[in-house]
């Protein structure tokens, strides 16, 4: 759709959720299930040129295209068992970026394309309510705390 809401259409082909744009606006990457387990897809506007580009085992969405287009943050895994990953534009060369049992979700990288920011439970693991929102280095260096409440941070994201 354009800015303002309005010539509302679908992509043709692209069935699935949580879509985000690639940074040069050719590609609208999103999770979806269209070929059994969810795992994530890039599309072209027009609908043509629909690659899978994960395969791992439990992708939920949310995911994050770095400012320079080169590389990728997803997150993966069951309930209360969930780790941020970060891969090539391409899907090639998925890793495990942050620490493990944390249930850490939700990932977006930095402007800078020199962080990512992602929601964790690492100081209050098993709290419904104990999320926090942590940052790290894109190579999963540097883990922080930047929030601190009574109440679950979902989903954060930058701003420009």
């Amino acid at each position: 759709m354009n800015r303002d809401g309005s010539d509302q259409r679908p992509i043709p082909n692209a069935f699935g959720w949580d879509p985000t744009w690639s940074p040069d606006g050719e590609f609208i990457l999103f999770a979806s299930d269209m070929r059994g387990g969810v795992q994530l897809y890039r599309i072209k506007l027009d609908g043509s040129d629909l690659q899978m580009l994960s395969d791992l085992p439990a992708i939920r969405g949310r995911s994050d295209w770095s400012p320079d287009g080169t590389f990728i943050v997803t997150y993966s895994g069951q309930p209360w068992n969930r780790d941020v990953y970060i891969m090539n534009e391409d899907g090639s060369n998925a890793r495990m970026l942050s620490p493990t049992s944390g249930i850490s979700q939700g990932p977006s990288i930095s402007p800078d394309g020199g962080w990512v920011a992602f929601t964790s439970y690492f100081d209050n693991y098993g709290d419904d309510h104990g999320c926090e929102i942590y940052m790290m280095r894109v190579d999963g260096t540097d883990v922080r705390r930047i929030t601190n409440n009574n109440y679950c941070d979902y989903q954060p994201r930058w701003g420009p």
